[in-house]
């Protein structure tokens, strides 16, 4: 979209959108039940799809999925895209890996974003053990940017201290309670569902599953509080290739 663009379009719930922006950049703003909200794509395409168009301003996200390794490249495209326009501040449960910058810079050159603008909106915060990610937790309430949440339950599961995941779940759940916009990237655990047990997964507004196969990827809106859940296939070789969608409407009964 060119410099000072404007594109109006009418969808299906009678409402409004309005986009504008530079080079990867992208906002709308939706009208949905009388209500005017601000929504920030992810720069990844099928998020945005899953997504209806992307992260709504003041919202709690969840994206989750399989290899992890696929997750934390994705993490990277969300990161240059959300902090190129927005203060961004980044808890990390981690032990030996982290943000590579030379990540965050390639995809800021493909998006045509320099990457200086992106490193001054970005904050990083690490924690190498659960007390010090539940502290941290508490420290971000008191920042005033988007939050991004990664690997949150990492420790606890790995240290086997599964207690942890309800005091974890119950001070994300502080964060999902104010007017800030939260992004939490977790692992699957083994029934396919993200990790933190019952009562975090109530927490976020949205929650999209992805799981690579091979050449093809299975994108799968889990949970959202407005819209029926839905799957699609990507064929990851193109980018682009859409080679299946399945609408689950509605339950009635």
């Amino acid at each position: 979209m060119k410099n000072g663009a404007i594109h109006l379009r009418v969808n299906i719930r009678n409402s409004f959108t309005i986009l504008w922006g530079a080079i990867g950049e992208s906002r709308v703003f939706t009208l949905y039940h009388n209500e005017i909200y601000l929504m920030k794509g992810s720069g990844v395409w099928y998020i945005d799809k899953a997504l209806d168009g992307g992260f709504r301003e003041g919202s709690t996200y969840e994206i989750c999925g399989e290899p992890w390794t696929f997750i934390k490249d994705l993490l990277h495209r969300v990161i240059t895209h959300v902090a190129y326009t927005d203060k961004l501040t980044i808890l990390y449960g981690q032990y030996f890996d982290g943000i590579d910058p030379y990540k965050i810079a390639y995809y800021a050159r493909l998006s045509g974003i320099r990457y200086g603008d992106i490193k001054r909106n970005v904050r990083i915060i690490r924690a190498f053990k659960s007390e010090d990610y539940i502290a941290a937790l508490d420290k971000i309430r008191r920042i005033d940017t988007t939050l991004i949440l990664i690997d949150p339950y990492l420790h606890p599961y790995t240290t086997n201290k599964r207690r942890l995941f309800g005091e974890i779940s119950a001070k994300i759940h502080l964060l999902s309670r104010g007017e800030k916009t939260v992004i939490i990237f977790n692992r699957l655990n083994s029934y396919g569902y993200p990790m933190g047990g019952h009562f975090h997964r109530h927490i976020p507004s949205e929650i999209v599953s992805l799981r690579k196969m091979g050449d093809y990827l299975e994108v799968k809106l889990l949970k959202s509080n407005d819209k029926p859940s839905k799957t699609f296939l990507v064929d990851l070789r193109t980018e682009d290739g859409l080679i299946q969608h399945t609408l689950l409407d509605w339950m009635v009964g």
